[in-house]
């Protein structure tokens, strides 16, 4: 029940911004209305006169990757472009913040959130002159409750299970807390986020009369939950404070959509034409995070091909040759210091341990790329398998692994859930057939001039979107990004079919 709560939207938040933004590129100079499209705030709940009274055991909640708000301070010497701020006066939300995701502020933002790498401490710092914090640790659960400070809802993280919390008696800031951390940060490098936790838990427990906690994690937080169990704490404190284990999909054994992460970079299964993966790849490369949920054993053989590129096939015996290819040795570097006291954490764990994870959903089993593809674009040959569309089963079974071992760990399943819950799917039909009419219009007037083809293409654009809010301004970015593709390749004698498939604006 906790997990079906959850309305894990925050990519769906950054990719309806994008889709309504004014800023087109090339001559298009209509504008998007969508006054108060963000206004409706989604209100705390408020409890009803025959609510539960008392609560149960304390909650904590432990975000995943991407699941606690980051404010950024700038004292910078340069800047990438000159409308890149240097300087602020103080902190402001750069995770999440929908300002950052306008075309050409996107790169000030990857160089803000960018990390590098020391190879003599291996330990990661900030970019130059910015400094990054998390919201404030335990009380406050509103950073990760909301991963932006507006509220908009598609931003809606663990609010809506906060809010099954409190209809159950709990009270935000007693009953609920909060461990938010820098999610770009690998565990050797957050030593100070596991000392609060601990911490956190002993005063989440002696102000609710010495009843034992339960940590409740979702994806890369579950990671972070076992780490903390392992190193920083003993039998004794477990059997103390600690109650249970809530691990909503939790990737134990890695996601194989890091490898495409490290490659090409990943923009969320979100339109090329608005966040090129290449782009975000030059900050996601940094974190040492993106190294932790690298796949390993036992849930991948040592033998198991899951890559392939004009180089190489690639397995888990031959990491360093994966980077190496890349002509990004730092990564191997970067790898080996996120696996640092990291051994323990496949074994079975020693307190009561829930899984719950969604299935049935397709999820990249195998990624190939063609030549022309490595590594800048994402791979044009993906073979997908079982899981919740982001995690791999074979990574989210590890649980089941352990539940044969002690009858401490339950395993439970949910079909057709996947992994951030994305309440926004953008019509996708829509949104494919807006693309083929749109290539076909092009090959149409392919042997006009280039500006009667761009005007051609925007009527195109007014005809089949009729001015619709969400697929009007897309496929005018479409036209005005991707139009020398898109004739390069009907050249090719490519159909409209397989065009908007390498769009991964149609599915195969």
């Amino acid at each position: 029940k906790l997990y079906n709560t959850g309305r894990m939207g925050v990519y769906s938040y950054v990719f309806l911004y994008l889709l309504i933004s004014s800023y087109f590129c090339c001559y298009v100079t209509e504008k998007t209305k969508f006054n108060n499209i963000f206004s409706k705030d989604i209100p705390k709940y408020q409890r009803k006169y025959d609510d539960p009274v008392e609560p149960g055991y304390p909650v904590i909640l432990v975000p995943g990757f991407g699941g606690s708000r980051l404010e950024a301070k700038l004292n910078k010497s340069s800047t990438i472009h000159f409308f890149c701020s240097k300087t602020t006066a103080d902190y402001y939300d750069i995770w999440l913040n929908i300002q950052e995701f306008t075309i050409g502020t996107i790169d000030c933002f990857v160089d803000n959130m960018r990390m590098v790498f020391n190879n003599t401490t291996k330990k990661s710092d900030n970019s130059p002159g910015v400094d990054i914090k998390t919201g404030e640790f335990g009380y406050d659960t509103s950073t990760v409750e909301w991963l932006d400070s507006v509220h908009i809802p598609q931003a809606n993280y663990f609010a809506s299970i906060a809010d099954a919390l409190v209809s159950w008696g709990y009270k935000r800031g007693k009953t609920i807390r909060a461990a938010p951390f820098d999610w770009r940060l690998k565990p050797s490098e957050m030593d100070d986020f596991f000392i609060k936790l601990k911490l956190t838990i002993k005063r989440a427990s002696w102000f609710n009369m010495g009843r034992k906690v339960v940590l409740l994690g979702h994806s890369l937080g579950n990671i972070h939950i076992n780490y903390f169990l392992h190193n920083y704490v003993d039998k004794e404190f477990k059997d103390t404070f600690i109650q249970s284990h809530i691990a909503l999909a939790a990737p134990w054994a890695g996601s194989m959509q890091i490898v495409k992460l490290l490659v090409s970079g990943y923009n969320m299964e979100f339109y090329r034409i608005f966040l090129a993966p290449s782009k975000l790849r030059i900050m996601q490369r940094t974190w040492g995070s993106s190294y932790l949920l690298y796949p390993k054993e036992p849930a991948w053989k040592k033998d198991e091909v899951f890559a392939a590129s004009p180089k190489n096939n690639y397995t888990l015996n031959n990491i360093e040759e994966f980077f190496k290819d890349l002509n990004y040795t730092e990564g191997y570097e970067q790898y080996l210091a996120a696996q640092e006291k990291t051994e323990r954490l496949m074994d079975t764990p020693d307190i009561q341990t829930h899984c719950i994870n969604g299935i049935g959903i397709k999820t990249p089993e195998i990624y190939k790329w063609s030549e022309l593809y490595y590594p800048d674009y994402p791979p044009n040959t993906v073979i997908n398998g079982d899981g919740d569309g982001t995690v791999n089963k074979k990574s989210l079974d590890i649980c089941k692994m352990w539940s044969k071992d002690s009858n401490k760990v339950t395993v439970d399943e949910i079909e057709n859930t996947n992994h951030i819950f994305k309440n926004f799917t953008g019509n996708s039909m829509g949104i494919c057939n807006m693309c083929k009419s749109l290539v076909q219009n092009i090959k149409t007037n392919l042997n006009k001039g280039d500006s009667d083809i761009l005007k051609e293409a925007y009527k195109e654009c007014d005809i089949v979107t009729r001015n619709n809010i969400i697929l009007d301004p897309m496929c005018k970015q479409l036209v005005c990004r991707e139009v020398n593709y898109i004739i390069h390749e009907l050249r090719n004698n490519r159909t409209a079919d397989e065009i908007c498939q390498d769009l991964r604006l149609c599915t195969l």
